[in-house]
């Protein structure tokens, strides 16, 4: 039942079967770090998609409650069929990029801090085991420079951002806001790799 009460099921709700879910758990749950495995941690999460949806969201400065800023609320995983390893969705993407977003200069490791005052209790504790350990750090790392040495450096970023702004004229002091926070953010990151 605790597990209903934390976890919300989008579909094959009438077999109201919980055992993918406590599965993965058991692996990355906080209180699992005594058997935690990297080949455990795979059989279970696709890690390499995690590490980039944890690097995208803090490219993006997210600041929305979520797994991004250690909390246990506001994201979403997907389990396939063939591939049934859990994989993060984003979710409620309405503050980023410096529209509302945190800053420039924030950390990379938000998802291994919580919680703000009034936030849902985090699961900080068990990403801060995941991201910090010695086989998964440097994939975020590297992860996080594939990033923004590819699709947010600027020479792809900003033509990315000119073309979805193109159609919205009265909207180019956004495209120049959204631009200037991906290079500053760029040069943070970049300073917290070699860090």
């Amino acid at each position: 039942v605790s597990y209903q009460n934390t976890y919300f099921k989008g579909s094959n709700v009438s077999e109201d079967d919980w055992r993918d879910i406590i599965g993965m758990l058991e692996v990355m749950g906080e209180n699992q770090t005594a058997t935690w495995t990297s080949a455990r941690a795979r059989s279970v999460i696709d890690v390499e998609q995690w590490l980039r949806h944890l690097a995208v969201m803090s490219l993006f400065g997210n600041s929305e409650s979520g797994i991004n800023t250690g909390n246990n609320d506001d994201y979403a995983m997907y389990r396939g069929l063939n591939d049934p390893r859990f994989i993060l969705v984003y979710h409620d993407l309405d503050s980023v990029l410096g529209l509302g977003s945190l800053g420039s200069g924030g950390g990379i490791f938000g998802a291994t801090t919580c919680c703000a005052s009034g936030d849902t209790i985090g699961i900080n504790n068990a990403m801060n085991f995941f991201m910090h350990h010695p086989e998964i750090e440097p994939l975020y790392y590297r992860t996080l420079q594939d990033l923004i040495d590819g699709p947010f450096s600027g020479a792809e970023f900003n033509p990315a951002v000119d073309q979805v702004f193109a159609d919205f004229p009265q909207l180019a002091g956004t495209a120049t806001t959204v631009k200037n926070y991906m290079a500053a953010r760029r040069l943070t990151v970049a300073a917290l790799i070699e860090g």
